[in-house]
């Protein structure tokens, strides 16, 4: 009963996820929609933006690019780990020519990662939601926050897997939500994103992040690593 209790509760949080990042997509589509306005180096540029006011409070008037290399190291740490991880269960994969024996989990992680890319390409070429406040590219939601969202929380899931230390697994995990909060601002204070961009990034990665362990749970994943 308890193993059905803990399932139930990560599908719910995958579905209200899921839901509150789509009712806060068609808010930013369709709600309180306004021009804003800012300078950079060559030109004024003029965005209509959704949620304009709440929008406004947070915009920065120019960008910096400090911290939006800063923001970059933590994204891209991001990446390298999971490119280690994937290439661990792709050495499993080799040595036991068995998914189940390489690890589950791991695959798991990679079309998690897959389904993320996705929603990627989704916003960033076939609907675009926003512009960014000084350039013309997309911006919703921020990539950085998505990949952070799920990327760091589950790549130490699989990496202290082994570990029955539960005061290091906390600790670690309140390093990264501190991450992600710092990712968040720097993406704001850089000018590189609009606050809700990273609202946005940080419901559709928890979503993806209940969703990969809803995964782990649904599968009845035991400690491979």
């Amino acid at each position: 009963m308890r193993k059905i209790s803990k399932i139930s509760k990560i599908d719910i949080l995958t579905i209200a996820f899921m839901i509150a990042f789509l009712i806060f997509t068609l808010l930013l589509c369709y709600v309180d929609k306004g021009i804003l306005c800012v300078h950079n180096e060559k030109e004024i540029l003029c965005n209509e933006i959704g949620l304009c006011k709440f929008n406004d409070i947070f915009l920065v008037r120019e960008m910096n690019q400090t911290l939006d290399i800063i923001s970059d190291v933590f994204m891209y740490m991001a990446l390298i780990i999971f490119i280690g991880i994937s290439l661990l269960f792709v050495v499993r994969l080799i040595k036991h020519r068995n998914f189940k024996k390489a690890g589950l989990q791991y695959l798991m992680y990679i079309l998690v990662m897959a389904l993320l890319a996705a929603f990627w390409l989704f916003f960033d070429r076939i609907v675009i939601v926003n512009y960014r406040p000084f350039t013309y590219d997309s911006s919703y939601p921020s990539t950085h926050m998505l990949i952070c969202c799920y990327l760091l929380p589950s790549s130490f899931y699989l990496l202290s897997a082994e570990s029955k230390n539960k005061e290091t697994k906390i600790i670690g995990y309140s390093i990264i939500g501190v991450i992600i909060i710092i990712v968040g601002s720097l993406r704001v204070l850089a000018g590189m994103h609009w606050v809700t961009d990273v609202i946005g990034g940080l419901l559709l990665g928890g979503f993806l992040l209940c969703l990969f362990f809803g995964l782990i749970k649904g599968f009845d994943m035991k400690k491979e690593a």
